[in-house]
């Protein structure tokens, strides 16, 4: 019977014992997540299924390009655009998906420690996806902060205005 493992703080030595336990015992019990922990992701959990209930008008457009992208491309990207376009439009916190991304990244190592290389490489492109999805998330946030306390510069919007007149024509 595999040992009970209690860890109260996620210090490095404990996860690489927890590793080493891993290895050697088939099944292990582990309690790492703590009752705020879970509330918080409870109470997240119920604002983005209160987002889609009350936006209904996006849920449907999400849906639809979600529809349209599967069709064309296949289920994998269609979901990764669904993730990016959900938090773009219902203006979730953005470091949810870099903690999906940071995710991939640590179950990396375990995995090409256990020889699934092929799985471990798909994790750290979906990483790399997740990483981008933050970066362009976070520099719209700074834009719209930007545009909302007026310090964008203006040559910066005239640039942008020519640009767009460019390609209208």
């Amino acid at each position: 019977m595999a040992p009970k493992i209690k860890i109260t703080r996620p210090d490095f030595t404990a996860i690489f014992w927890l590793c080493s336990q891993c290895f050697r015992h088939s099944k292990i019990y582990f309690v790492f997540i703590n009752k705020k922990l879970k509330q918080n992701i409870v109470k997240a959990f119920i604002r983005f299924v209160n987002d889609i209930k009350s936006k209904k008008i996006t849920s449907i457009i999400l849906l639809v390009v979600f529809d349209l992208i599967f069709i064309c491309f296949g289920l994998s990207p269609a979901l990764l655009w669904l993730l990016f376009l959900a938090f773009l439009f219902y203006g979730w916190d953005n470091r949810i998906i870099a903690g999906l991304a940071l995710l991939c990244l640590a179950i990396c190592p375990l995995l090409l420690h256990l020889k699934k290389d092929s799985l471990a490489e798909a994790l750290a492109i979906y990483a790399y996806f997740f990483l981008v999805m933050t970066v362009v998330l976070q520099l719209i946030v700074y834009i719209k902060e930007q545009r909302a306390k007026k310090i964008i510069l203006p040559a910066l919007d005239k640039y942008w205005f020519k640009i767009w007149n460019f390609l209208k024509k």
